[in-house]
């Protein structure tokens, strides 16, 4: 059994632009209502709000309760994390992104919200993220790193 929002998860992620307007989220979750699991999501602003519009997870009870509580894209893909001090590995299928942690820790706390389509109606899904940050880099490109997080994901309301 799925169990209802909101949900409160913990982990470590990766954020990056991957367009002007899309970022890119990599994330270890190793506590959530329905156990551990990792993600690749892309967000991207729309005229309704920002929006996630590809999610894949590696746990198929994560995919469910995406899809039937909030209206996330999610699939089930083969996914994997891996970590060496500073130095981060996320693969994706045939994909690995590699970055490298640097510089000071500093705190984040951050209100935000996506708007989702849930049984083709739009919602307003709202989430709060605290935690540890930093800065990353993949080559050139600047990432900011959560290395501890705590995410609380709200039940949907409609617009």
């Amino acid at each position: 059994m799925i169990p209802n929002a909101p949900w409160i998860l913990h982990g470590e992620a990766i954020v990056f632009l991957a367009s002007p307007f899309r970022l890119r989220l990599l994330v270890n979750y190793y506590d959530s209502p329905v156990g551990s699991y990792l993600e690749h999501a892309l967000a991207e602003m729309t005229v309704l709000g920002p929006h996630i519009s590809q999610m894949s997870v590696n746990w198929e009870d994560s995919r469910r309760g995406g899809r039937e509580i909030w209206g996330f894209p999610k699939v089930l893909e083969l996914l994997r994390w891996k970590r060496s001090g500073s130095r981060f590995e996320f693969r994706r299928g045939t994909e690995i992104l590699r970055l490298r942690a640097w510089g000071p820790h500093f705190p984040l706390a951050l209100s935000f919200w996506t708007v989702q389509f849930l049984d083709e109606e739009p919602v307003r899904v709202p989430g709060r993220i605290s935690g540890k940050a930093r800065l990353g880099f993949r080559g050139r490109q600047v990432a900011l790193i959560l290395d501890e997080f705590e995410l609380k994901i709200e039940a949907p309301h409609p617009l």
